[in-house]
């Protein structure tokens, strides 16, 4: 035993330390010029006493039980604390503890700049790696490290405890960025009269503190100051790993809380300051990142994150990517060419949904030049919406701009009500074996819809639609492909997964609609499976309607595979263009395909071939008013087609995801020469029995009698009644003459006296 004695303020400090004492000066006064020197040369039940200055080292306790500590521990002076640092000099973790018998002690250090220790192919503790240990930790400061799992402290089937410790701005690429607990047995206790600090730090799961349960094991937290009251899921997530969370039976006493919470909108800004309330434009915060940790929302009060225009990004102000995405806060730009989302190559997508109840919107916004070289992990991505939380609350994602990415997957979308809206994915390289977006369906307990509509994929390498399921029950998992276009991509597959070179794969219990969609100009390469735009396969129903999937480099247009035992796909395909029409459709296997020959063209569609839409129609092509109404329940066609031409004009709706248009520019509803007359809803749905039209005539002065007729597009009238000169409107329940509902189709409405035309309008009927 070593006794030493210390002068502190006037008082002599008499300290008894256990065994051995080993003296660290940097500057030469003490045994040793480094930390690990003196651990190497201690034993059991030794102290290895540091003398202020910054050591450059991965400090190792090797599996002893010793004590290591700075003068803070000899003196109570907690200027040592600052003064003594261990940097990590970004080459591993500042302190690995493992594979001890009993309890070592680390105390009055500073932490900083560890990267973590290599575990299990991971990086981890970037601070602190305990791994199959005790550990004590002390009056330290655990700063600005970084690692795959728990940037601050790593605790893998070990016990620590934690008393004055102060663990802020760590990072971690997956699981607790200030601390991460996992395999358990092993448990975290907290001193209760010299409390700890865990604030500011990030990850996509469990931003301050992850705690992944085993075998029932709950952890209680004790602290002085945490990041905000009331941080489930968000900061402070505890549970298995899947989307029930465990928080009832923990103990969270906090006595202060670094923000407040904010119940409003916020506002944030490329030159903003995280400093700013963010209440309005005029006082924006900087950084998404600090606006979700502010931000409360439920499902009664769901709230926005505007941002305004400008390029967000890691260099130019202080981005941390990928966010995580909170419950009913919506994140919306100010515009979508000029709210910029810029990843700057980091190894990290935009955003990231783990755990929220979802209900939220992501608008306006290019989100490009992101690179991700690591495919093992499924955050390496633009967008990844895992709904583990089993909610039925939707997602809208709309008026996006994907380009000039490098990804495995740019989405992943796992059991979810989603709506994507006006996205165009362009210039995008995807790896080999990926895809733009893989929507997976498993493990829920509710009917799912996914509906793309109006989206346009263009010039990427590589990269198609991965729909597949794992669901063996009933429910219902719809997936609709609306109004969009796949073309002038690049698709390569050396491999034998056909969801590869294929811009849409479906497989397994799928209700798959393909509706108004252009396959045009894409290339297939590859030696080891056959290619087509679509490939279908086993239990699906599947309708293909109003689309052209013509020009591409391949003499396939479909692909369908179906057996007994996998099952066996239905597919309808009428009112379409498919070159090479039923030669162009590989079967194998069992299949029940209906194919409408006398509404399947195979002729040339006639393609503009030039100008922003190269995929619109020339006068005279076989696809214009070719087109049905009829269409599956629960689809609207949009208003507008992808170049913002009205979606129906003329005498019926066209084939493809282009109306023709004679005029050079879009023509829209006030641009019509049909005037006065006033009706609504157009489209009007007919369903069950139900669906009317009210019409009114804006500028007709009530003094006469006048007639409304419905005229189908043959000119043959379908209905007729008087509009009485007492009423401003009138309402037609879409019957005809002899009561029966009318099809689906275009009508035009007439308004007349005494025999004479006087106005028209257009009204669209579906099914």
């Amino acid at each position: 035993m070593k006794k030493a004695m210390l002068l502190v303020g006037g008082l002599l400090l008499v300290y008894l330390l256990q065994g051995t004492t080993h003296i660290v000066d940097i500057e030469g006064a003490g045994d040793y010029i480094s930390i690990q020197e003196g651990i190497n040369s201690s034993a059991n039940g030794d102290t290895v006493l540091v003398y202020p200055g910054r050591y450059f080292e991965n400090t190792d306790f090797i599996g002893k039980e010793i004590t290591l500590a700075s003068l803070e521990m000899t003196t109570g002076n907690r200027d040592y604390i600052r003064n003594t640092i261990i940097d990590g000099n970004q080459t591993g973790s500042c302190v690995v503890v493992n594979t001890n018998d009993d309890r070592a002690l680390l105390r009055g250090f500073t932490l900083t700049n560890g990267i973590g220790c290599i575990y299990g192919g991971y990086r981890l503790g970037g601070g602190i790696f305990l791994y199959e240990a005790t550990l004590d930790i002390v009056n330290c400061v655990i700063e600005n490290n970084q690692a795959y799992s728990g940037g601050g402290i790593d605790i893998l089937d070990a016990w620590a405890y934690l008393e004055g410790v102060t663990i802020r701005n760590n990072e971690a690429a997956f699981s607790g960025g200030g601390i991460y607990s996992g395999c358990l047995p092993g448990s975290i206790t907290y001193s209760t009269h010299n409390r700890c600090n865990i604030y500011d730090n990030f990850s996509i799961w469990g931003l301050d503190f992850c705690n992944r349960l085993e075998n029932g094991t709950i952890t209680d937290v004790i602290v002085d100051t945490f990041t905000v009251c009331d941080p489930w899921s968000y900061e402070f997530y505890q549970g298995e790993g899947g989307g029930e969370q465990v928080y009832d039976e923990s103990i969270f006493d906090m006595q202060h809380a670094k923000y407040e919470r904010v119940y409003n909108d916020l506002y944030v800004s490329p030159d903003g300051d995280d400093e700013n309330n963010g209440l309005s434009a005029n006082e924006p915060l900087q950084t998404l990142n600090q606006a979700l940790h502010f931000i409360t929302a439920d499902e009664d009060n769901p709230l926005t994150i505007h941002l305004v225009d400008g390029i967000y990004s890691t260099e130019l102000n202080n981005q941390r990517f990928p966010i995580t995405l909170r419950s009913y806060v919506s994140i919306i730009g100010e515009s979508e060419e000029n709210t910029i989302i810029e990843l700057n190559g980091i190894d990290q997508g935009f955003a990231i949904d783990l755990f929220s109840d979802l209900g939220y919107e992501i608008k306006n916004l290019t989100i490009r030049d992101g690179y991700a070289n690591n495919t093992s992990t499924i955050y390496t991505m633009i967008f990844n919406i895992d709904n583990t939380s089993q909610s039925i609350n939707p997602v809208l994602l709309e008026n996006l701009r994907i380009i000039d990415n490098q990804y495995d997957k740019l989405l992943l979308v796992s059991s979810s009500n989603l709506t994507m809206r006006n996205i165009l994915f362009e210039n995008n390289i995807h790896y080999p074996t990926s895809v733009i977006l893989r929507n997976y369906m498993n493990n829920h307990d509710f009917n799912c819809t996914v509906l793309m509509e109006n989206c346009q994929s263009k010039n990427n390498h590589t990269g198609g639609l991965s729909l597949d399921s794992a669901m063996t029950n009933q429910l219902e998992h719809n997936f609709n492909i609306v109004n969009c276009e796949f073309s002038d991509n690049e698709y390569l597959n050396n491999f034998t997964d056909y969801s590869v070179g294929i811009s849409i794969y479906c497989i397994d219990i799928y209700n798959l609609n393909v509706i108004n969609s252009t396959f045009a100009g894409n290339v297939f390469e590859g030696a080891f499976v056959e290619n087509a735009p679509l490939h279908l396969a086993y239990d699906l129903d599947v309708g293909i309607m109003n689309s052209i999937i013509y020009d591409n480099d391949t003499s396939n247009s479909i692909i369908l595979m179906g057996d007994t035992y996998f099952g066996i796909p239905v597919v309808d395909v009428h009112h379409s263009i498919i070159e090479n029409g039923l030669e162009g459709v590989l079967i194998g296997g069992e299949v029940f395909l209906e194919w409408d020959e006398e509404t399947i063209s195979e002729e040339d569609p006639l393609f503009m071939y030039d100008g922003e839409y190269p995929y619109k129609l020339q006068e005279g092509s076989p696809a214009i008013d070719a087109g049905s109404l009829e269409l599956p329940e629960g689809v609207v066609l949009p208003e507008y087609d992808l170049a913002g031409n009205l979606r129906i004009r003329g005498n019926g709706i066209d084939i493809g995801a282009y109306e023709y248009n004679p005029f050079s520019n879009p023509v829209h509803e006030d641009e019509l020469e049909y005037s006065n007359l006033k009706y609504y809803p157009n489209p009007v749905r007919i369903s069950e029995g139900r669906g009317a039209v009210i019409i009114n005539y804006a500028g007709l002065m009530q003094v006469e009698d006048y007639q409304i007729g419905i005229y189908n597009i043959k000119g043959q009238k379908v209905w007729e009644s008087e509009l009485k000169r007492e009423y401003s409107g009138i309402r037609w329940d879409c019957c005809n003459t002899s009561g029966d509902k009318v099809a689906a189709g275009v009508y035009f409405l007439r308004l007349s006296k005494d025999g004479e035309f006087l106005e028209q309008g257009k009204l669209t009927v579906i099914r």
